[in-house]
């Protein structure tokens, strides 16, 4: 039998009683079309339907997910104890404009197919260092608009006749400069570097000239920086290569789209490259929950393969170096010749890679020794006002 719902309780505004439950908004993962809200041990992102019912999922739980109703069985609560005292049901406000009135997902596809190809010197080249070659390879589906904001394309699920096809149902904004303060000026917790516009759903990359029946490899990670990190790292070859991301979240839609790859792209192995943490941890489980069999399952050296891309360059290490070689690297080569560069007052060159050291100084403080650290600390500091003249 069907459950029969309270339609006036479905369309009340679910954020807004959260709020009042102790929940905050984490503005950095919201959308125009979402609210991603957490506590101390629960997060959820909450949407809105065109009938103006509210639907919330958990991102690390594919079963945690629904209305109102669902939320209170899944945590062992009744409505009227999130219809407390503190809630006024009569002041409670719609922040989510109901989809049907969201922007219309024709539009923003029009307004993608608009946006200007990739600048040969964009930000992925000249600040996460990302092989020009390499990204050229995948021209036809980067984008930029105007801000000179990176756009990538992402897919769905769409189901005509019970036949499912994978087709583009918006794209990512990776921000050139993350925003730090919201609409209202207010200093963010979390600068917020992704937009979403349209449906998020998996990002995904091919290059121009290769088929679905070339694919060997199909690279997940949570940041499509990410995988175009490890493809460059692994030293794969794009003409055989699908990127896909997630971007930092696992969803009901990401798991659809990954299914459709598994049983329509039979020749590939499945290589995962999430973050080296807990939540890149949680992610590689719940996919290899999915997908089952052809994985495999790479970790980066430091956080993420775009550290481990930065680093590499910035130090001219092996591509796969480890953390001996890194530290070996640090200490032996350019902490000495930053050195001599202080000795020889040569402050073009000392000041530079100074600035190569404040750089990756966050990327690797983790992962290298106390005496490493000290010594990294110590080669940018310059007495006196050397670096002004």
């Amino acid at each position: 039998m069907s459950k029969t719902y309270n339609n006036k309780e479905l369309s009340m505004p679910f954020d807004e009683i959260l709020l009042k439950n102790g929940y905050d908004i984490k503005k950095e993962k919201s959308t125009r079309n979402s609210i991603t809200m957490s506590n101390d041990s629960d997060t959820i992102v909450i949407t809105r339907l065109s009938n103006g019912h509210y639907l919330y999922f958990n991102p690390n739980d594919t079963n945690d997910r629904g209305n109102i109703y669902s939320f209170c069985k899944n945590r062992g609560l009744k409505l009227k104890d999130l219809l407390n005292n503190k809630v006024d049901t009569k002041e409670l406000k719609h922040n989510l404009t109901d989809t049907k009135e969201i922007n219309n997902d024709n539009k923003v596809l029009e307004d993608f197919k608009t946006l200007k190809i990739l600048d040969e010197n964009s930000y992925f080249v000249s600040k996460r260092l990302i092989d020009k070659e390499i990204l050229n390879d995948f021209s036809t589906l980067i984008k930029q608009d105007k801000f000179y904001n990176i756009c990538i394309p992402t897919y769905t699920i769409k189901k005509i006749k019970d036949v499912e096809i994978l087709t583009q149902s918006g794209y990512m904004t990776y921000l050139k400069t993350p925003m730090k303060k919201d609409k209202d000026g207010v200093v963010l917790k979390k600068a917020i570097k992704q937009i979403c516009y349209g449906k998020k759903g998996l990002e995904l990359l091919k290059t121009t000239t290769s088929k679905m029946n070339d694919i060997k490899n199909i690279i997940i990670s949570e940041s499509i920086i990410d995988s175009l990190s490890l493809l460059e790292l692994k030293s794969l070859n794009p003409n055989e290569s699908l990127l896909c991301s997630t971007n930092g979240t696992y969803t009901n839609s990401h798991k659809e789209s990954l299914n459709y790859l598994k049983n329509n792209i039979k020749n590939a192995n499945f290589i995962l490259g999430f973050d080296n943490d807990e939540r890149g941890l949680s992610f590689s489980k719940s996919i290899k929950e999915t997908l089952k069999e052809k994985i495999t399952d790479l970790k980066p050296i430091l956080k993420d393969f775009n550290d481990d891309l930065l680093v590499s360059k910035f130090l001219r290490l092996n591509k796969n170096f480890s953390i001996d070689e890194l530290e070996n690297s640090l200490k032996n080569n350019f902490i000495l010749k930053i050195n001599e560069y202080k000795k020889l007052s040569k402050h073009k060159e000392l000041k530079f890679s100074q600035k190569i050291l404040k750089l990756i100084e966050p990327k690797i403080q983790n992962y290298i020794s106390k005496d490493s650290l000290k010594a990294l600390v110590l080669a940018q500091i310059t007495k006196g006002n050397s670096l002004e003249r």
